[in-house]
């Protein structure tokens, strides 16, 4: 399942490229191992962006799939920034809040 690319668009921008590219997941089904789908991010007034990652962790537990990720804080305009000198440096830019 596909969230997001690394790319230097905008976020919208790269949000509708995946949508217009891929499949979208029918979550009433688990995803087949051999698929590859894009993941629409719902609009604010349609809902929380906690409630969104709520649901989809609930969805991985029903599905049987680890869930290693966190809710990432950034403006919808902002690129991916290209960080070659460190692994260990964060963007300040944005903010992460990793679960596990």
């Amino acid at each position: 399942m596909v969230f997001d690319y690394i790319g230097s668009e905008p976020y919208l921008r790269r949000k509708q490229q995946l949508t217009e590219g891929l499949d979208a997941h029918d979550y009433s089904v688990p995803p087949q191992p051999d698929c590859v789908y894009s993941v629409g991010a719902p609009a604010p007034r349609d809902l929380d962006p906690l409630e969104f990652y709520r649901r989809l962790k609930q969805l991985n537990g029903q599905w049987g799939c680890p869930f290693y990720e966190g809710v990432v804080a950034k403006r919808s305009d902002s690129s991916y920034p290209v960080q070659l000198r460190s692994a260990s440096l964060e963007f300040a830019g944005w903010m992460k809040h990793r679960t596990g």
